[in-house]
């Protein structure tokens, strides 16, 4: 256990160090070039102030869940008919062979 939270931690540390030379990067860019992150911010707020992005997210989450009802009846019809076939392949290995009624009644009368 302890080996596998060392190398979680070595993974975040690393994910931590690239997260921070993006930051970099990024601010290095902001300083050469103020202009063009003022004219993206002022373009991100107009877009933000006139899409309706509550009535977007209540309508993706409603789509969601409109679909999430049938596919979620489909897997489980899905699990039930594997569930079935083999508990059927299990009935199957576990009972022994009958004989048929007529072989019965053929060794019956010879006796």
């Amino acid at each position: 256990m302890g080996g596998l939270l060392t190398k979680l931690d070595m993974n975040f540390t690393d994910i931590g160090k690239q997260v921070d030379g993006y930051w970099e990067s990024l601010e290095a860019r902001m300083r050469e070039k103020p202009e063009t992150v003022l004219l993206g911010g002022v373009l991100a707020g107009f877009l933000l102030q006139v899409l309706p992005i509550r009535q977007l997210l209540i309508l993706v989450l409603r789509v969601t869940l409109f679909l999430l009802k049938p596919a979620l009846l489909l897997w489980i019809g899905f699990k039930v008919y594997r569930w079935t076939q083999s508990r059927d392949q299990e009935t199957k290995e576990e009972a022994p062979v009958a004989e048929a009624p007529r072989a019965r009644a053929k060794s019956r009368a010879k006796t």
